[in-house]
């Protein structure tokens, strides 16, 4: 990392789940100041990452998701010979001095690359691991050869494709289409609401996130920007940010104190069975659901056999904790709703 810096180079500090999440906000524009090297160590070791980027900044990267013979053979024929070549876990990363307009990405059977040049862009450097154990090694050359590399050239003829420079990510492997840009934008603001604690952070992030990964993002307004970020921070304040197994639902207290005073020895199997009705509906607390006792306990999901459920059912109608909605016909079980929090019975005394 000294040795990059030392060469004028934008050093990143990068972590997170995979190891590859800028620890740095706004480090894409083109005016942004170099943090001091000490400066992203100490950010590193602060946020126990062993991961640092590169940014490409008069560099062009040919990375290569999978190095296999049709990828080698196809690098081979197209483009000149790297001197500076980094293992990725499954690829490799070809290191060129900027030059020609890169390339759309490749996207063809086993031959699968991405182009990445310019300071948007950024690649995980030598030396980096993972936290899943993948480390970053220099194939080809030494961190030297960075400064006299070959000038990237496509031998393909520019075909009017090579202009356009497509960023790269985890979202997609191309520009988010205009049409589908709120959803994308939605999906992105959800999965940052847990990392960034105000509205500020998070707008930002998003918005160099439109500039990065859409089609025409000065379309986009910071008004439409700034509303789907107040909607995520306000959605995770309420408990309703759903984000697979990181997400939180919340459980009344008055709920947990009716359980416990009037539940009896079946308190503890009731508590968990609740908590599964809110984990699974709470969400969307006036849509009806059933509750099969025999597929809840065959699913696995419930650590209660069938009678259990079946009289934690009838307890939590008891208690008030879940109503009914529609009572089942032929062949069809009743409905429910689970009572909401406003409207929980007061009665405290143990049912007789």
């Amino acid at each position: 990392m000294r040795a990059l810096f030392a060469l004028g180079f934008h050093i990143i500090p990068c972590g997170g789940e995979n190891g590859k999440k800028p620890m740095r906000q706004v480090w894409n524009k083109s005016t942004t100041k170099r943090l001091p090297i000490d400066t992203c160590i100490e950010i590193m070791r602060r946020g126990g990452s062993s991961c640092y980027g590169i940014r490409l900044d008069n560099l062009t990267v040919v990375d290569c998701d999978r190095w296999n013979p049709q990828t080698a053979d196809f690098i081979a024929d197209r483009f000149p010979t790297s001197t500076f070549a980094v293992e990725t876990a499954r690829g490799l990363h070809l290191y060129f001095a900027a030059n020609d307009p890169i390339p759309k990405n490749i996207k063809n059977g086993p031959v699968q690359i991405d182009f990445k040049s310019g300071h948007n862009h950024f690649v995980i450097g030598p030396g980096s691991v993972r936290p899943d154990g993948a480390v970053y090694v220099a194939q080809t050359g030494d961190i030297a050869s960075l400064s006299r590399l070959v000038d990237f050239r496509d031998k393909i003829p520019a075909q009017q494709e090579a202009a356009v420079v497509v960023p790269t990510s985890r979202f997609t492997a191309d520009l988010v289409p205009v049409g589908k840009r709120d959803r994308a934008l939605f999906r992105f603001v959800i999965s940052e609401a847990r990392e960034y604690g105000d509205l500020e952070s998070l707008r930002d992030a998003a918005t160099r996130w439109v500039k990065i990964h859409c089609e025409d993002p000065e379309t986009m307004t910071a008004t439409e920007i700034a509303a789907k970020c107040n909607w995520a921070l306000r959605k995770r304040q309420e408990g309703k940010l759903y984000t697979g197994q990181q997400s939180e639902f919340r459980i009344s207290r008055a709920a947990n104190a009716i359980i416990n005073a009037q539940a009896g020895s079946i308190a503890g199997n009731c508590m968990l069975t609740y908590t599964y009705l809110l984990q699974h509906h709470g969400h969307r607390p006036n849509a009806p659901f059933g509750i099969v006792a025999e597929a809840i306990a065959k699913s696995g999901n419930l650590a209660l056999s069938k009678s259990t459920i079946d009289r934690c059912k009838q307890m939590l109608k008891t208690l008030g904790l879940v109503k009914i909605f529609r009572k089942g016909r032929f062949k069809q079980p009743d409905l429910y709703v689970l009572t909401p929090f406003s409207r929980f019975p007061t009665q405290t005394s143990p049912i007789d």
